[in-house]
């Protein structure tokens, strides 16, 4: 080939030309397992039984691992914490916060069970999601919600041969639940009596961790780290036996055999057998030490020498190895290594975890919240009209509402920076007094700051004094505030 008075040389050999062209992924090879290449519906990788094995093996973990509940635990504080509030800036905001606030708070109004408040229930709900991969939750009629668990749903082949039910989700020809197949759970194991409940009856809160479009039933979010931790759990008994083990011979006494006298035979220092039956007693105990009494003294006979045993098990590689286990196994939640152990980075290096950790959180958070908390709030606000509890604002549209829930806040780390990094955000026009709000404690900055307009009229009013920098007051005019319904002017 010429090109501009070159000739351009464009032959390559054999394996140039195999290592240009396709996948090495694909490729063949004794140095890596592959993958099945037969691909189908991620509903289809789990029967029924698998399906049950999967959740049984979740929940067993979390009965006896404490660092896998710890790690569940982290996860529901992060992400299943929120606080309500609405924004019609009328007194339409107040009547449903209170009302909100006397049903969520009450386990008799808003559990059919009478068991747990409404935080409770959101909270249960995240931890059965992440999981068990669902969790469903069935408004009833007299205002309160009874909750599924994820095992009871089920159908009995797993998937229909036309796709129309999996895993107990009865569908339309679009894919669309029409239905869920509930089952009745027996006291000793198994399930009968099923029933199909409409799918408008049901909310269903679930997370889809390997993002499937045609997905229906959820995984939990453990699903991907189980094996680590349960690798991590059985490792650490095994460790501590071992160690109990090796612990149990704490001493070691030796002695040396002193010239001129046989095995057996008397000598200056007594008889070595027994009075009655002449038996050696070498195999007794010559010193009864308890080692849980704290210190005490031997008195050695000549020629003897008492030597502790020690032992370097666990090495330090093994506990490095078993962080780095769980450190595989915090990934399934997104959860960084340094939430377990502070000890691995510094101050900024853990600001740095939780701000990559927070942004992580955004997602789970919007999903508890479309799936979960604002179906049920719009359906108790329904029901609050009709029993004329509350009175719809001008525009007339329950959707339209403008309410929402958000995350109860994250603390302050290191509040004189922080502080002053957000009033420099205020100031550069990034962020607005309410962001800042929003984000440290969740609440309602309106109706905050109406409270504090309140509390420093009543310290004005009874001449009551405090230091000035403490009466700074927000830079807003309260007075229009109020008078706007809570909007500033």
């Amino acid at each position: 080939m010429d090109f501009a008075g070159t000739s351009l040389n464009v032959g390559w050999n054999q394996s140039s030309q195999q290592s240009s062209f396709g996948y090495d992924a694909v490729e063949d090879t004794t140095r890596r397992r592959q993958a099945n290449p037969t691909t189908r519906s991620e509903d289809v990788e789990l029967f029924t039984s698998q399906r049950r094995q999967l959740v049984s093996q979740a929940r067993d973990m979390m009965r006896n691992f404490a660092i896998a509940r710890w790690a569940i635990g982290k996860h529901l504080d992060f992400v299943a914490r929120h606080t309500f509030s609405c924004q019609t800036k009328t007194t339409f905001d107040y009547e449903l916060q209170d009302l909100m606030e006397e049903w969520s708070c009450d386990k008799n109004l808003c559990d059919i069970t009478g068991r747990h408040t409404f935080p409770r229930i959101v909270r249960m709900t995240e931890a059965r999601a992440a999981l068990d991969g669902d969790h469903l939750l069935c408004p009833i009629a007299d205002g309160t919600i009874q909750q599924i668990e994820s095992d009871r749903l089920a159908s009995e082949l797993g998937v229909s041969a036309d796709g129309r039910e999996v895993h107990g989700v009865v569908m339309n020809k679009n894919g669309r639940a029409t239905g869920y197949k509930i089952w009745d759970r027996n006291p000793w194991g198994g399930y009968s009596n099923p029933q199909i409940i409409p799918a408008a009856s049901v909310i269903l809160h679930n997370y889809f961790p390997n993002e499937r479009a045609d997905q229906v039933r959820g995984i939990g979010l453990v699903a991907a780290g189980m094996n680590d931790f349960i690798d991590t759990y059985e490792w650490a008994g095994l460790t501590k036996a071992t160690a109990k083990l090796r612990t149990a011979f704490a001493m070691i006494i030796s002695s040396k055999s002193l010239d001129g006298i046989e095995r057996g035979a008397p000598s200056d220092f007594g008889d070595d057998s027994d009075d009655e039956t002449g038996e050696s007693c070498e195999s007794e105990p010559r010193y009864d030490v308890e080692f849980g009494k704290g210190p005490f003294k031997l008195e050695l006979e000549p020629g003897e020498d008492a030597k502790f045993l020690t032992d370097d098990s666990p090495s330090t590689q093994t506990f490095e190895f078993f962080k780095s286990a769980i450190g595989f196994a915090l990934k399934a939640l997104d959860i960084p290594l340094c939430f377990y152990d502070e000890s691995l980075t510094n101050f900024f290096g853990q600001k740095a975890a939780l701000t990559m950790y927070l942004e992580s959180c955004k997602t789970k958070r919007q999903n508890l919240v479309h799936n979960v908390l604002r179906p049920i709030t719009l359906w108790k606000i329904t029901q609050w009209i009709a029993q004329g509890r509350l009175r719809l604002p001008a525009n007339g549209d329950i959707k339209r509402i403008p309410f929402r829930w958000t995350h109860a806040g994250t603390p302050y780390w290191n509040p004189s920076q922080e502080i002053n990094a957000d009033i420099q955000a205020i100031q550069a026009g990034l962020k607005t007094w309410e962001d800042v709000y929003l984000e440290r404690t969740g609440g309602d900055w309106y109706r905050d700051m109406l409270r504090l307009k309140e509390q420093q009229d009543f310290l004005k009013k009874n001449g009551i004094q405090l230091d000035p920098k403490v009466m700074q007051f927000m830079p807003v005019d309260m007075s229009s505030a109020q008078q706007n319904g809570g909007q500033p002017a």
